[in-house]
């Protein structure tokens, strides 16, 4: 076990054994600290801890004693801490001595700070002496933040990693940070999702910094037919690239022709909503072809089965291409016979990802066939691709004679009586499948997802079940939704990688319960009762126990499950104690 997602709420401080915590954080590398208790009970069991390297804290600084934070990531021990949803986190920030904390990474997702803020935040976070890389994700920032930037990249000299996507900077703060990028020692910078609109005027400037990065990704920016042959000059002569991003930029199909020598280095090209038509399909196909690139992403780009049968030749010919990420195309029935023909003939692809392409009855069948007679694939998504149940059959029969696919992603965004029509097929599949451990499906109904438990109980393959729906869970549980997402987790000791996605409070009792050994039938009446005292997450064993011998319960549970309410509270007891 690696990681640990803790979801914790407003419960005494006094109940919480910290000698039990300790007990359970020693032997995990990751620990994710969530809601506004007891947040500062973690902190006082981190500073014995040797083992933690990754801390995320969640909107809790109210609660947090920041002496005891500075502890924390002082020792040495913590490389990666996350902050995420922060209102006005400059506050906490500047109470904090930085030239003390030890860490290698920073991250700050969807935080806030006034301009004020930012930058007296920016003149003490300075003074750190470890940092490598830094990421202001979703965190609200504009061009008046850019100064504070500049500063920030001119006076840490240990900064090779700079993210500032998902922000509101335009070509105007861009310009600001690419001097200053030159005489550092960045190579890894991100500016994507930005609204940069035209950058015309400053792709020498980029150009520049393009001969020091190994990975780049830039997105949502205008640039003309001049301004995209300057760009390609400079990829071109770009020796340390590995990772090019560029996403909803218009690329014309002379920007190709200056890409076909060059790229000795890269290993990845992301090429997001960048427009690509049937003209620049031979040209793209130059660049596919070159035996360095292992990651291939042209989603979104309404790709037509005439550009795709160019573009799938030159993946087959790439020895060593392992990610194809096709998604969001709509490509049809054609389309589909060029995917079914590079399963047959690909030698090295390992995933392939093609997520909202609508796959009809002929569509499946293609895929089908192309899956039976492939000997690399590892991972298949085929999210939102709007087949009928009928087609699921197809599917797993083709996955049944596959040898090699372990992980499948089929999630749809549909009502929940529409989607419990696709679970028979699934739970079918997963009856007959024992080659898939990984599985990301619907958030069907409780009793559809009870019996697929069952039968993932029996199949002795399955150490991760997703349910991608339960980010939106995330988010309800405070207004108190309850839903059984945890009848997966306990299946039994050997699946001790069980993970139900993004559910963190439900992830907090599965690995639990799992690290516990506690057995499948008493595990998955503690998710019931989870769910009948709505304020309990994770708490002491007391709290468990006065939860599970509770008057209210114990006899409506132990009667769902044919149990007397002896039987039932002796199990209980005996798990307990």
């Amino acid at each position: 076990m690696s990681e640990y997602h803790l979801y914790c709420t407003n419960e005494s401080e006094d109940s919480l054994d910290m000698g039990k915590m300790s007990k359970i954080l020693c032997k995990l590398k990751t620990i994710e600290i969530l809601q506004n208790y007891p947040s500062q009970f973690i902190l006082e069991c981190l500073l014995e801890n040797t083992t933690i390297e990754k801390l995320y804290i969640d909107d809790v600084f109210e609660e947090i004693d920041m002496s005891t934070l500075q502890s924390v990531l002082s020792n040495g021990r913590i490389k990666k801490l996350v902050l995420n949803n922060w209102d006005s986190v400059h506050i906490v920030l500047n109470l904090l001595d930085w030239d003390e904390i030890n860490l290698e990474e920073f991250e700050l997702f969807c935080a806030t700070f006034t301009v004020e803020g930012f930058e007296g935040f920016v003149q003490e976070f300075v003074q750190n002496k470890t940092i490598q890389r830094i990421s202001f994700r979703g965190c609200g920032l504009g061009d008046e933040y850019a100064p504070a930037i500049v500063q920030l990249i001119l006076r840490m000299p240990t900064l090779i990693d700079l993210e500032l996507a998902t922000n509101f900077f335009s070509h105007h703060g861009l310009a600001q940070w690419l001097d200053p990028i030159a005489q550092s020692k960045i190579v890894h910078f991100d500016v994507s999702d930005n609204p940069l609109n035209s950058i015309e005027c400053i792709i020498p400037q980029i150009g520049i910094i393009l001969q020091q990065l190994k990975s780049f990704k830039i997105g949502a920016a205008i640039i003309y037919q001049s301004g995209l042959q300057i760009l390609a000059d400079s990829l071109h002569k770009a020796k340390n690239l590995e990772y090019l991003l560029l996403n909803e930029i218009e690329l014309t199909p002379l920007f190709f022709v200056h890409l076909k020598t060059g790229f000795d280095r890269l290993s990845t090209l992301r090429l997001d909503t960048c427009h690509l038509g049937i003209e620049a399909a031979p040209y793209l196909a130059d660049v596919i072809r070159k035996k360095n690139l292992k990651e291939l992403d042209l989603s979104r780009n309404k790709i037509q089965s005439d550009s795709l049968e160019i573009l799938i030749d030159a993946i087959i010919e790439n020895p060593n291409l392992r990610l194809l990420d096709l998604s969001e195309n709509f490509f049809g029935e054609n389309g589909f016979k060029q995917i079914s023909y590079l399963l047959k003939k690909s030698t090295s692809l390992k995933d392939l990802i093609l997520d909202i392409n609508p796959i009809g009855l002929t569509s499946m069948h293609y895929l089908a066939e192309g899956i039976m007679s492939n000997r690399t694939l590892e991972t298949l998504s085929i999210e939102d691709c709007q087949f009928s149940p009928d087609n699921i059959p197809v599917l797993y029969k083709a996955l049944y004679q596959n040898k090699t696919l372990f992980g499948l992603y089929i999630h749809f965004h549909q009502n929940m009586e529409r989607l419990d029509c696709y679970c028979e097929g699934i739970t079918d599949l997963l009856a007959v499948n024992r080659g898939i451990r990984q599985l990301s499906c619907p958030s069907f109904s409780p009793a559809k997802l009870s019996t697929m438990a069952k039968v993932v109980e029996n199949n002795y393959s399955v150490t991760w079940i997703g349910f991608p729906d339960s980010q939106q869970f995330d988010a309800s549980l405070r207004y108190g939704l309850k839903y059984d997402y945890g009848i997966f987790s306990p299946i039994t000791e050997r699946n001790r990688d069980i993970q139900l996605y993004r559910s963190r409070d439900l992830i907090t009792i599965a690995r639990l319960i799992i690290l516990l050994n506690v057995p499948y039938d008493i595990a998955v009446q503690i998710f019931n009762i989870y769910y009948q005292f709505s304020s309990l997450a994770l708490r002491d064993m007391g709290t468990f126990r006065r939860a599970l011998l509770s008057k209210n319960s114990i006899g409506k549970i132990a009667d769902n499950l044919g149990f007397s309410v002896q039987v039932f509270t002796r199990r209980c007891k005996q798990f307990l104690e």
